[in-house]
């Protein structure tokens, strides 16, 4: 039967993904089989339930411990900075301002704060207000240049007996948008129902040398003139305009609104501090790998408190007193510090509470408060991942001398003491 029973471990639990700790030095692997020697020492002689399922329950309470144990290992290496944590940006005004962090190191400065006074804006052009019923253009093929840059662009148009100034200024705002040369167009209207074709830069910002982003001229070429002056593509109702924003006091210029500071924030400004206020941005420890640790904590405590519940034994009912006791008694810890504790006392994270505490950088705080939880749970899982058949059905047999303690070997060591190392 022993057999089928390793068949089962290696079936369920032999491609499971390993973190460090689930491998061991010799001198822990020693320390693991003394302790278990020395459980068997004291260890009144059992006849222990062999069938099939009691045996599979064993390996599943042993393993549902040692995941927890590994859980709870991870989540004090993160603490303790045994584990590489990434630098995150956050910002108290995102509306304002946000910023991504690409420094290697915690900065010497604590926060940036922002008074934006300006946003960079782009140039739009638009044209005039025209009649969509009537004919501006005679029928025939128009080209004219767009100027962005170095490069000149030339645009060509036609227009037939049927077309209209609606039907024109819809077919140049598709074609000018699909042209692929940074500028996108569309048609507005006026309060009259006239419509005009609105063409805008997709960059932002103020050139040295000239108030434009793009200009846009008749084409000297074979093609009907006379499209620009009729349309008024070349009309700039709105001349582009560099950021202005004040960081820790200083007034700074850019033509963007996507900036990086000192190589080690990319921020991007997203409104002024006339609508939205100040906005502070600042270099935290990434604690979003924590909530990670958070929802494998309670998923891993949650699996071993259903296994103490799959049957109505002395032996399952003790298992889930050891495992509840410690959430009981720091129910109200827990619940400070980013962890719900439902009705039967299983656990789940906090999204919300996690979340913010993750963007404040206070999520650190709230791993160093749940200490003393984390101890006390710690040595009740111990116990269990080296003594699963202490919750096994099982009868007394015979108590040994008490002054003659020797180990015995039974079978319920061979599912006590099974596979510690994962790499083995």
């Amino acid at each position: 039967m022993i057999n089928s029973v390793y068949d089962y471990y290696i079936s369920t639990y032999g491609n499971k993904s390993i973190s460090r700790h689930d491998s061991h030095k010799r001198s822990e692997l020693r320390d693991l089989y003394n302790s278990i020697v020395k459980l068997n020492k004291a260890a009144p002689i059992y006849k222990v339930d062999m069938s099939e399922n009691s045996q599979k329950l064993a390996i599943d309470i042993k393993e549902a411990a040692r995941s927890l144990s590994a859980t709870l290992d991870d989540i004090t290496d993160i603490y303790a900075g045994e584990t590489p944590i990434g630098i995150m940006a956050t910002s108290d005004n995102p509306q304002l301002v946000t910023a991504d962090y690409i420094g290697s190191g915690l900065p010497e400065n604590g926060s940036l704060e922002f008074n934006v006074k300006q946003l960079a804006t782009p140039q739009i052009n638009t044209g005039e207000y025209l009649p969509s019923g009537s004919k501006s253009l005679f029928p025939g093929n128009y080209s004219f240049d767009i100027e962005s840059g170095s490069t000149t662009y030339e645009l060509q148009f036609s227009v037939t007996d049927l077309d209209n100034n609606g039907t024109v200024l819809d077919k140049l705002a598709r074609s000018i948008t699909k042209s692929g040369i940074g500028l996108s167009a569309e048609v507005v209207r006026n309060d009259y129902g006239q419509r005009a074709l609105q063409i805008t830069s997709e960059a932002v910002g103020s050139r040295k040398g000239t108030p434009y982003l793009f200009r846009i001229t008749e084409n000297s070429g074979s093609s009907l003139s006379g499209s620009v002056n009729a349309l008024g593509l070349d009309n700039v109702s709105q001349y582009p305009s560099n950021a202005v924003f004040d960081v820790n006091g200083k007034t700074n210029i850019t033509e963007s609104n996507s900036f990086t500071i000192d190589g080690m924030y990319e921020v991007t400004l997203h409104g002024t501090s006339d609508t939205y206020g100040t906005g502070t941005i600042a270099a935290i420890k990434d604690g979003s790998a924590l909530t990670t640790q958070y929802e494998a904590f309670c998923d891993n405590y949650n699996r071993l408190l259903n296994l103490s519940r799959s049957k109505d034994t002395h032996e399952l009912h003790m298992l889930n007193s050891n495992i509840t006791s410690t959430v009981k008694r720091y129910r109200s810890l827990l619940e400070e510090n980013g962890m719900t504790v439902n009705d039967d006392y299983s656990l789940s994270p906090d999204a919300d509470s996690l979340g913010k505490s993750v963007q404040d950088g206070t999520v650190f705080d709230k791993l160093k408060n749940l200490q003393p939880f984390k101890d006390s749970l710690k040595k009740h899982v111990s116990y269990i991942e080296v003594n699963p058949m202490e919750y096994i059905n099982k009868k007394i047999v015979a108590y040994k001398n008490p002054k003659r303690l020797i180990s015995t070997p039974y079978a319920s060591s061979i599912y006590t003491g099974m596979m510690f190392d994962a790499k083995l």
